[in-house]
């Protein structure tokens, strides 16, 4: 398993610190997308896996942010 300090070195995350209104923000946006998914699954499933993997992506986020860590922005081309 790769490491966090393996990760910061290959740039593929940075040392982030985060505030408790940006952890409460991307929680506050899962929620919302874990309704919307739940409530689209009724119509279009393809739309609900979406929205609901997105929801799983800020929870994501907000856990690494927390650790004090984030993605590495990618660098403009």
């Amino acid at each position: 398993m790769t490491n966090f300090e393996e990760l910061v070195e290959k740039r593929i995350i940075e040392p982030y610190e985060v505030s408790r209104e940006e952890i409460a923000y991307l929680l506050g946006v899962a929620r919302r997308d874990l309704k919307t998914g739940k409530a689209v699954s009724k119509s279009n499933l393809d739309w609900a896996f979406a929205i609901t993997y997105n929801s799983i992506l800020q929870l994501s986020v907000a856990y690494m942010n927390y650790l004090g860590y984030r993605p590495e922005p990618e660098p403009n081309m």
